[in-house]
């Protein structure tokens, strides 16, 4: 779904600060770390990325070395009709 929309993935699973980031990438000249939430069944997923959540991530995306320019949450929902995903951009 990134790569779709001209993402470039540079790393997973990065691990810094005692935790980790999902996915760190590029979109033209703009360095993005996307955090995934999925989910099984009813409900949005984009509700598991509280502020909690939110704080975590951003502490670590400070960490990592070139700084990224963005946070980006990416939800995934698997329902019985397929996958949603939904991109939401500037969460952090």
């Amino acid at each position: 779904m990134l790569a779709s929309n001209g993402v470039t993935i540079t790393e997973r699973n990065v691990a810094v600060g005692g935790g980790e980031l999902d996915i760190v990438g590029r979109r033209g000249s703009t360095r993005v770390v996307f955090e995934v939430r999925a989910i099984t069944g009813p409900g949005d997923p984009v509700h598991a990325y509280d502020s909690v959540k939110a704080e975590q991530v951003e502490r670590l995306a400070g960490l990592i070395q070139p700084p990224c320019d963005r946070i980006d949450l990416v939800a995934v929902a698997f329902r019985s009709s397929g996958v949603e995903f939904t991109w939401l951009r500037g969460v952090g």
